[in-house]
């Protein structure tokens, strides 16, 4: 389990300011598998995420929040509370934003950084990525809304003249009531005035009672506040973002800033329609505003990891090892070799149908990701062999594909996947054929031995390499007179693969 250790230091951005910000890290010998960024909501701060940020600790990642300008601890009195500089101020803090995140990025390079938005943050952090500066795994969502054009430029309105009338530090009573003051008559009997946030009465009382919680917001704060209200719901910045970004969205269905789910539910309509691909959404029954502080807080926070990995990592981990394992096959059959005119449309083959027998078959718990590698390299060695039907024009015998494929392989630090290029042949070549055979190969066992080995050899014979059969699947029977040539136990060997496998689904 990782230790929880909480940091604080501040960083300043390019204009002076200071932001503060926390960090929660586990034991520095565990290697984190992403760092997370949280963007705290308004009349609140970074350091409510504690408890939150303990779970993410605990799951493997690293976490960074900082106060936002007029929050928490980036204020040097109690006067900046709720304040920052209307339009200009809002850049300021989606700027200071993306200085934590090259600080991250800085310091974690090679794992993925995920932006979480709390209200108010994630107002941010939707206006965050409208810019695409910084390189995200993926954005999640928490109490978010839509607003109309009318009503952010009617509080807009409002804003500015109240700043115009009394200045951008003047605290309006009457905006603050309006941004949120009937909130708490949906829940009844009421308690305190911020009952909307959540039906943990503990986590209400503790905001509460925080000083640096639930005060007024001045005058210059709306003004930006509803100036990227306007912004994020305009529908060319909706479209100006990466089409694969991965977005859960979760929020309680009684929250009022989400209008009970249905401005939450709008949201990811404006997203779907703008043709992003990843795109999840929650609704907690019950839950009010704060699900990260609800009492059912603990199923939300198992929520947001799984879906960190399962829609983040995972996709991350599938990119790079395709990326691996093609920048390994264009290094031997570049685009345009006449080899390649026949390996690659083949491994494509292979690897669709070992992707379906994995997926049929994931009480076996095989490796996608190996999967995928290994459909691609299985028969990296051909080149080096004599099979001109192919375009291979090489010195060695065919069958010695295998065994050179793994060399290969191993050379280029792939060594998990290399024996699978020896142990897919046939339905694999035991050291007694060899010997018996006179084979030109290694004296070794080269039969698959690992599920996703299995899968791959069982995955190959459906196909051929032959330029007139290479993208039609053979017949189970076809398969089996062919291997009853070279012995009925390797005919058996087949059968054995049909009935750990299956057959019937993959064609």
């Amino acid at each position: 389990m990782n230790q929880l250790q909480q940091k604080t230091f501040t960083l300043k951005n390019p204009a002076g300011h200071r932001i503060f910000v926390y960090q929660w890290i586990g034991e520095p010998e565990n290697k984190p598998k992403a760092t997370i960024q949280i963007a705290h909501g308004m009349m609140e701060h970074a350091g409510r995420y504690a408890e939150f940020a303990k779970r993410l600790v605990k799951a493997g990642f690293i976490v960074y929040a900082n106060d936002h300008q007029g929050h928490g601890k980036s204020v040097t009195s109690t006067d900046e509370l709720g304040h920052f500089n209307g339009k200009k101020g809002l850049h300021q803090v989606i700027n200071d934003m993306k200085h934590l995140s090259n600080h991250i990025k800085t310091e974690y390079p090679d794992i993925p950084l995920i932006l979480i938005g709390h209200s108010m943050g994630a107002l941010l952090a939707r206006f965050f990525v409208m810019s695409n500066e910084i390189e995200l795994g993926g954005l999640i969502l928490s109490g978010t809304n839509y607003t109309s054009s009318f009503l952010s430029d009617f509080g807009k309105s409002l804003a500015n003249l109240s700043t115009v009338l009394y200045g951008s530090h003047y605290k309006n009573k009457l905006i603050n009531h309006l941004a949120y003051g009937n909130y708490s008559r949906s829940f009844s009997p009421k308690r305190t005035n911020f009952d909307w946030l959540s039906r943990d009465t503990k986590k209400v009382d503790a905001y509460v009672n925080d000083r640096l919680c639930g005060y007024r917001s001045t005058s210059g704060f709306y003004e930006g506040l509803f100036y990227g209200m306007r912004e994020i719901n305009k529908p060319k910045n909706i479209k100006n973002r990466r089409l694969d970004l991965p977005v859960f969205i979760f929020s309680g269905d009684a929250d009022p800033v989400g209008n009970f789910g249905k401005g939450v539910q709008r949201v990811f309509d404006q997203y779907k329609k703008a043709g992003l691909k990843n795109l999840t959404i929650k609704l907690y029954k019950n839950g009010r505003h704060e699900m990260l502080n609800e009492v059912n807080r603990e199923e939300v926070y198992e929520d947001v990891v799984k879906w960190i990995e399962e829609s983040v990592l995972k996709v991350e981990t599938s990119e790079k090892v395709e990326k691996t394992a093609a920048k390994i096959f264009d290094k031997y059959y570049p685009p345009g070799s006449e080899a390649r005119r026949y390996l690659y449309p083949h491994s494509l083959k292979v690897m669709e149908a070992a992707i379906k027998i994995a997926e049929h078959n994931q009480h076996l718990n095989p490796d996608i990701h190996q999967i995928v590698q290994m459909a691609l390299l299985h028969d990296i060695g051909i080149f080096m062999t004599n099979a001109p039907d192919i375009g291979c024009y090489g010195d060695y015998p065919y069958i010695a594909h295998g065994y050179l494929g793994r060399e290969l392989l191993e050379k280029n630090g792939l060594n998990n996947i290399a024996p699978v290029c020896e142990r897919h042949i046939g339905v694999g070549i035991s050291l007694k054929d060899i010997l018996e055979n006179d084979l030109p190969l290694p004296h070794r066992e080269m039969l698959p031995l690992t599920i996703e080995e299995k899968i791959i050899c069982y995955a190959d014979k459906f196909y051929s390499k032959s330029p007139k059969h290479l993208l039609k699947p053979k017949p189970v029977e076809k398969i089996k007179k062919k291997l009853l040539k070279y012995g009925k136990d390797k005919a058996e060997r087949f059968d054995e693969f049909v009935e750990m496998f299956g057959v019937d689904y993959l064609f």
